[in-house]
């Protein structure tokens, strides 16, 4: 293929013309107000290359799913006037800075393919020996995801895909980039996110599904359930690929002992789910913040139906630290944020004392998983040929001794025979690629 300062639109212009070779198209919201103008900086790219996806389906281990990485482009263009000189208040896309919205395209006749989009992540010369080029790198949506913590309540009776979607909302996920998420058969008792990055968390329950979770090429979220049926768009051939073709050995892939297990979750009886086990002073008029953590025999634990605390039932507070001296339970108000693993309390004093306050506990519902259960099959003609090769898939998203009869027997079916796996060359071959 050409170097890319070959291909171009019509000048910097998209072209209305339907040229027989493949263009391209390197966009970038300079002005950050959210559109692409039809700019075209293709013609300054000298060097481009893409990384996405996942290498493996498993993780080396055996101890689950290899999750989708972050995708990142990485662009060489000429900079001979000093176009993406971030110092140069004479460029015409001055100020220069990262986080700037990018997508790369290729142009074949009336028809656009995806390549990347995404954000801009740094941009920076290639060396002081070549001022006159720059490195742009760029990082799609998985980014963002990884950039940002969820907290979500608990959601009872709630569908995977529903589940995701709350995640991207609660993320912030631009609807300009768009969505794409299969309807899941799969519905989870309860379910909640407490400080987990957007990321983890729907690469959790993407993973008790048993489907995936990606950034498309055009810059979309995606997720693919375990029923999803891909058409094929192309049909590749020996004869295309020639000796561009590398398949793994056998017992590379082979798993022939896999465990599931599975948390069955109970809704306990309303109970005292923490204590504050110190007295903390409190001055007069003075506010202070506690967080509490839930537990119920011993973990960590999610509640629900959370009750306000009740003066001298739940909390006490007098002017002495050994709870005599003068009563200012009356005086004290506390205000109750409960989440899903975690209460944040507000305590105030409106007494004109200083307090101490010298009992303090919360009640509400646990929901407990007292005896988590782990499902395991084993293909004994295949342990016989490859020896025992393990794969555990341990999720607290699956809720369901029979979810977990029926995933450990599939994945036993699917995982003890060698299958070839090839990774073939497509990219840097547009014959194939932009097919």
């Amino acid at each position: 293929m050409s170097r890319y300062n070959t291909f171009k639109y019509s000048e910097q212009k998209y072209g209305a013309s339907s040229p027989a070779t493949l263009l391209w198209a390197l966009e970038i919201d300079w002005d950050g107000d959210g559109v692409f103008d039809g700019s075209n900086e293709a013609g300054l790219l000298t060097n481009v290359s893409v990384q996405r996806g996942r290498d493996f389906y498993l993780k080396s281990d055996g101890s689950g799913f290899e999750p989708v990485t972050v995708g990142q482009l990485s662009m060489i263009l000429d900079n001979d006037d000093g176009r993406f000189d971030a110092f140069n208040t004479s460029s015409p896309i001055y100020p220069i800075a990262p986080g700037r919205f990018v997508r790369l395209r290729v142009k074949d006749g009336d028809d656009f393919h995806p390549v990347f989009a995404g954000r801009i992540s740094d941009i920076r010369p290639i060396s002081s020996s070549r001022p006159k080029q720059v490195r742009i790198t760029a990082v799609d949506g998985g980014q963002a995801l990884q950039d940002v913590d969820v907290s979500i309540d608990i959601q009872e009776t709630i569908g995977l895909d529903d589940a995701i979607r709350m995640i991207l909302t609660t993320a912030e996920w631009p609807t300009s980039w768009g969505t794409d998420i299969d309807v899941s058969a799969d519905y989870l008792p309860y379910w909640w996110a407490s400080g987990k990055t957007a990321i983890q968390a729907i690469q959790e329950l993407s993973d008790a599904g048993l489907g995936v979770f990606f950034i498309a090429a055009d810059g979309s979220a995606k997720y693919y359930s375990r029923h999803h049926i891909s058409a094929p768009v192309i049909s590749v051939t020996q004869a295309d690929l020639k000796k561009d073709v590398s398949v793994n050995q056998p017992w590379d892939v082979v798993r022939n002992k896999v465990s599931i297990v599975a948390y069955p979750r109970l809704l306990e009886s309303s109970t005292d789910l923490w204590q504050l086990w110190d007295k903390p002073l409190i001055p007069a008029g003075a506010t202070v913040e506690l967080w509490a953590t839930f537990t119920y025999g011993g973990k960590n634990v999610p509640a629900i139906n959370l009750i306000d605390p009740v003066a001298t039932t739940d909390y006490l507070a007098n002017t002495l630290e050994n709870g005599t001296g003068t009563n200012l339970t009356g005086s004290f108000v506390i205000n109750l944020y409960p989440f899903s693993e975690v209460a944040k309390l507000s305590i105030k004093n409106n007494s004109e004392s200083d307090g101490y306050l010298t009992f303090l506990k919360l009640r509400g519902q646990p929901i407990s998983a007292p005896d988590p259960v782990t499902v395991i099959s084993d293909d004994l003609a295949s342990q016989a040929l490859y020896g025992v090769r393990r794969f555990t898939l341990d999720s607290t998203w699956v809720q369901s001794t029979n979810t977990a009869l029926d995933f450990v027997n599939f994945l036993k079916t699917y995982l003890s025979s060698p299958r070839a796996f090839p990774v073939i060359q497509i990219e840097k071959r547009p014959e194939l690629q932009f097919a």
